[in-house]
C-alpha cells in the first residue's frame, strides 16, 4: 500500500477512535442476560480471535462479521446488541483496509495465480467457518441463525471480499449488513 494510502487509512481509524471516545462506553452496569449457550459461545469466540494458536478466525475477518451480526440481531439483551453492533461496525471498517493490503500483496504475483491464491484463502475460511458452526451451533440457534445459514452467509461475503481484493475500489466491498 502506498504511503499516502496508508496515511488515509490511519486518518480514518484515528477519526473513528475520536468518534468512539466522544460516544462514550456502553452502560456496562446494566449487565447482560444471555442464554448460557450464547454466553459460552461469546467466550470461546473471543478466545478463538485472540488465543495463542487459535486465531484461525482472525485469518478470515468475514467469520467475525457474521458472528457479531448474529449477536446484534439475534438477542433481546440491549447491552449485547449495543456492544455487538459496535464490534460489527469496527470489523466492517477494517475489511476494506485488509482488502487493499491483500490486493497490494498479491500485485507481485502473476495475474493468473491471484484467483487460485484467493480460492485457497476461501478454503481456509471454509475451515474456520466449519469450526465455528460445529463449536457454536447451540448458541447460533438461540440467536436465530442455523449452522447452514451462518456458513452460507460467510461464504457469500467471502466472494464479495475476493472481488474487492481483485478490484480495489473504496466501494468494492459492500459487506451485507
Amino acid at each position: 500500500m502506498a504511503a499516502d494510502g496508508f496515511a488515509q487509512w490511519t486518518r480514518r481509524f484515528e477519526d473513528e477512535r475520536e468518534r468512539r471516545r466522544a460516544q462514550g462506553d456502553p452502560e456496562w452496569e446494566r449487565g447482560a442476560v444471555l442464554h448460557r449457550a450464547v454466553w459460552a459461545g461469546i467466550q470461546r469466540f473471543q478466545v478463538g480471535e485472540d488465543g495463542d494458536g487459535a486465531n484461525l478466525v482472525a485469518k478470515a475477518e468475514v467469520v467475525a462479521l457474521r458472528y457479531y451480526r448474529a449477536l446484534r440481531d439475534g438477542t433481546d439483551d440491549a447491552l449485547t446488541r449495543e456492544v455487538a453492533g459496535r464490534i460489527l461496525a469496527d470489523e466492517r471498517r477494517h475489511v476494506p483496509f485488509h482488502c487493499a493490503r491483500l490486493h497490494d500483496s498479491l500485485a507481485g504475483l502473476p495475474a493468473v495465480t491471484r484467483r487460485p491464491v484467493l480460492a485457497l484463502w476461501r478454503l481456509l475460511l471454509l475451515a474456520a467457518t466449519l469450526v465455528v458452526v460445529a463449536d457454536h451451533g447451540a448458541g447460533l440457534r438461540r440467536l436465530g441463525v442455523g449452522r447452514r445459514r451462518f456458513a452460507a452467509d460467510v461464504m457469500a461475503s467471502s466472494a464479495e471480499v475476493v472481488e474487492a481484493v481483485l478490484t480495489p475500489r473504496p466501494d468494492a466491498w459492500t459487506g451485507g449488513a
